[in-house]
């Protein structure tokens, strides 16, 4: 007989195949798969070594031609035209995945060819002007130009590592490869709506020699900094809407013209009309900024001195390294440094011009300290120290918003042993049944190309995220070895002792104050560096992710549980994720993900699974705060009763929260749309409190109590306890008891785990009496109704089948 479940595989919506790559999508989720035998997979490699120096002479040769088209044209007219094209890319964007590409294509036309001008002397005299065929040739170049070394080149090199570097390491070449792909193609490190505020944080403390230097504040400079991506993220739509209004008011005083002197020639009145200075000005500050420079122009768009802005800006072919040909392959390779990594502005014909708006905010606190040490160097003790204090303080900041009882203790000792040693960790956060062990490294990620410098990388990912999870890991071992441990402060004089006990959950975090967690919050990352920090799950965040984290979380015990599930996906192989955010959205739709993606992997072993489509829902809410618009805050769908359970629980102070916030939260959807549904029925009984009791995974008993019908708790126990007894091997049960105004308002809650072997033997036989009477009257009601199955689930609620079940006691 055919087996009509023989194929239930779910057809990919989109399947890739390329050499031996396979990729496969399935909405918001793929998977990529190696398909070759090992005699095939030999040759291939032989035949990508032999490809290898081919392709570096292709690329070197097409940056010559890129870099030959470029000097030839006006760079303001290469720019004005790349910003713009780019501009009407992002109008109306949807986050698809065919416009990312279109985007980030356009983009590369911006900060790559600046780049260029920047590194490459111009031919003079220019071209006059560069027409739609030039323009096109130059970008089918420069997208090309990345394409290979995205794609081509990488899998080349490592089949040339493979045959000829005797200590060529697999591992570390998928980190160098994921380094270079990041140093390449990813722009913009936060979202807009926390570029202010990213830069306050951070210069603040800086403010006196910057009001030294360049005569501004910090504030004063980070207003003026913000109004450049203001001026270009709205600046050419409010251009057009001047234009009309202008329009208007010209014709309107055409009229009263033409009235006064019976010119009637239209032309003639608009002339005469724009003779008016009032006209003139708005006339030309358009016409600037529509066709002109003006939307670009540092000093017309802000009050920050030509001095400051000056050290910011390169002049055409005034970079020396880029360029530089130091004997390696990559000139003017994207794989270096970019001159708009460490000059975000370009001076043309004495205008300092901004169109590069992701370096300039990516880079900018960088970039300003390397501007102030060098004029200032004696300062550059007091900028580490103003950096050390300000990266000590944000973290807990921003996890004081999110979880607004916390207990904070900065700067704390612990006993290493006994002759007199002691540990320090930068501080600990409690809440509830929570511990948190956060370490903090204020150092900034090398600002090197891994391309050129991959140590430093290496060296930068081992001082900022390997040595404070060590740190973070050694506290918590000590706890874990020992259950109670003092923690003291630097006068040696003890503030708090840990009891292990005390907490249901442990995260070890380390928080840097440079973005970069896509490469070293990867646990897989850290092992290809072969650095070892031990099998706990770590989580590694930056000041940017706990901004977003602090925005989204508008409850502390939702906050916690991602945590949990957040921290049982940070191990392999469970999730191989790019993005901190696409954890955040894979709990948003999935909640338990880890399990999610499990189950995708059993169906699909040998597979690397991806998931790029999840945080979609969280780049639109920032997109439409960035707007002005209204947006919906991202989160998990939650059934109105239970949703209002977990918000009165947020709000409360009742001891045991957080657990139970966890339990409820873990629960399956069809579970939580259960409990949900009993709520509202058992709220609508008259005349009495009622329970209901669910059985499965998560074994509760539920109770609804009003004014009128006040809690009883001896009752509530007891209906728990033939629950529990009722369901062979279910021992333990969670009882709910909500109580809520004649209303519907729900005014009070009250919970506990119920454990029949914490009984004495003759409570015990008597409540499993009564649960086997309570079984038998489930299973005769059932029979009442209807024929019970012998291969449906038994009606006592055990989870089993009926015939492996209560059809023995009947």
């Amino acid at each position: 007989m055919k087996n009509k479940n023989r194929d239930k595989r779910i057809r990919p919506d989109d399947y890739f195949k390329w050499g031996p790559w396979e990729i496969a999508r399935f909405g918001n989720w793929g998977w990529i798969r190696l398909d070759e035998t090992k005699s095939e997979r030999e040759a291939r490699i032989l035949a990508w070594a032999e490809r290898y120096p081919g392709l570096v002479t292709e690329i070197n040769d097409q940056v010559v031609r890129i870099a030959q088209m470029v000097t030839q044209f006006p760079p303001e007219q290469l720019l004005c035209r790349a910003w713009h094209e780019y501009c009407n890319i992002v109008v109306g964007f949807n986050g698809d995945d065919e416009k990312d590409k279109k985007m980030s294509d356009a983009y590369r036309m911006i900060d790559y060819v600046q780049s260029v001008i920047a590194g490459v002397k111009p031919s003079l005299p220019y071209t006059d002007n560069i027409t739609n065929a030039d323009w096109s040739k130059l970008k089918e170049e420069v997208q090309s130009l990345f394409m290979k070394l995205s794609c081509d080149y990488q899998l080349l090199l490592m089949a040339h590592g493979q045959l000829n570097d005797p200590d060529y390491d697999a591992n570390m070449e998928f980190f160098r490869i994921q380094a270079e792909l990041l140093w390449m193609n990813v722009r913009g490190k936060r979202y807009e709506v926390h570029e202010r505020q990213a830069l306050l944080d951070v210069l603040s403390p800086h403010s006196e020699i910057l009001l030294h230097l360049f005569g501004l504040d910090a504030q004063s400079l980070v207003d003026e900094i913000v109004k450049i991506r203001t001026k270009q993220a709205t600046g050419i739509f409010e251009s057009w809407n001047d234009l009309s209004r202008l329009y208007e008011d010209v014709m309107a005083k055409t009229k009263i013209i033409s009235e006064k002197t019976s010119i009637i020639d239209t032309e003639i009145l608009i002339e005469k009309t724009l003779e008016y200075e009032q006209f003139t000005k708005r006339r030309d500050k358009i016409t600037g900024e529509m066709f002109g420079l003006d939307l670009f122009d540092v000093e017309k768009i802000t009050h920050i001195p030509k001095k400051f802005i000056a050290e910011l800006a390169w002049r055409p072919g005034e970079d020396q390294e880029f360029f530089a040909p130091d004997g390696d392959s990559f000139c003017g390779w994207p794989l270096r440094i970019w001159p708009t990594m460490k000059r975000p502005f370009i001076q043309l014909n004495d205008r300092i011009l901004s169109f590069d708006r992701h370096s300039l905010f990516d880079n900018f606190y960088r970039v300003l300290q390397r501007v102030v040490c060098r004029l200032k160097p004696e300062y550059k003790k007091n900028w580490n120290i103003h950096q050390k204090s300000v990266s000590e303080e944000l973290p807990f900041k921003y996890f004081k918003q999110i979880l607004p009882d916390a207990q904070i203790y900065n700067h704390i000792y612990y006993a290493l042993g006994s002759k007199g040693n002691r540990g320090e960790t930068d501080g600990i956060l409690i809440y509830e049944d929570h511990l948190f062990v956060i370490e903090v490294k204020a150092g900034a990620f090398t600002y090197t190309s891994p391309t050129t410098d991959l140590p430093a990388h290496i060296k930068s990912v081992k001082s900022l995220v390997a040595k404070p999870l060590s740190q973070g890991n050694r506290l918590v071992d000590l706890l874990e070895d020992k259950d109670e441990i003092s923690l003291y402060n630097e006068k040696g004089e003890e503030i708090l002792c840990l009891c292990r006990s005390h907490f249901r959950h442990i995260t070890v975090c380390a928080v840097t104050l440079d973005s970069f967690t896509e490469i070293a919050a990867k646990h897989q990352h850290l092992q290809n560096m072969n650095i070892d920090v031990g099998a706990r799950s770590t989580w590694v965040l930056s000041i940017d992710d706990l901004r977003v984290y602090a925005d989204l979380f508008n409850n502390p015990l939702i906050f916690l549980h991602y945590v949990e599930q957040r921290m049982r996906a940070a191990i392999p192989p469970s999730i191989d994720l790019d993005d901190e955010y696409e954890h955040l959205g894979l709990y948003f739709i999935h909640n338990d993900y880890r399990r999610f993606a499990e189950r995708i992997l059993k169906d699909n072993p040998d597979t690397r699974l991806t998931f790029p489509g999840y945080k979609k829902s969280i780049d639109e809410y920032f997109s439409c705060i960035a707007r002005g618009e209204h947006g919906t805050i991202p989160r998990q769908d939650l059934p109105p009763k239970l949703e209002e359970l977990i918000s009165f629980l947020g709000n409360s102070h009742i001891k045991g929260r957080s657990k139970l916030a966890s339990s409820l939260l873990s629960l399956n959807g069809k579970f939580k749309n259960e409990i949900d549904k009993a709520i509202e029925n058992l709220f609508h009984i008259k005349d009495r409190s009622f329970a209901m009791s669910f059985e499965g995974e998560s074994p509760l008993t539920l109770f609804i109590w009003k004014p009128s019908h006040p809690r009883r708790k001896d009752i509530s126990l007891q209906q728990a306890r033939k629950a529990s007894a009722a369901v062979e091997n279910k021992v333990s049960r969670i009882l709910l008891e909500l109580t809520y105004s004649e209303e519907g308002d729900l005014i009070d809650a009250h919970w506990q785990r119920i454990n029949l072997d914490e009984l004495t033997q003759n409570e015990k036989e008597r409540i499993i009496a009564q649960g086997i009477s309570l079984r038998k009257e489930r299973v005769a009601k059932t029979r009442s109704q209807r024929k019970i199955r012998v291969n449906e689930p038994c009606p006592c609620g055990s989870g089993k089948k009926y015939k492996r079940c209560c059809r023995r006691l009947t």
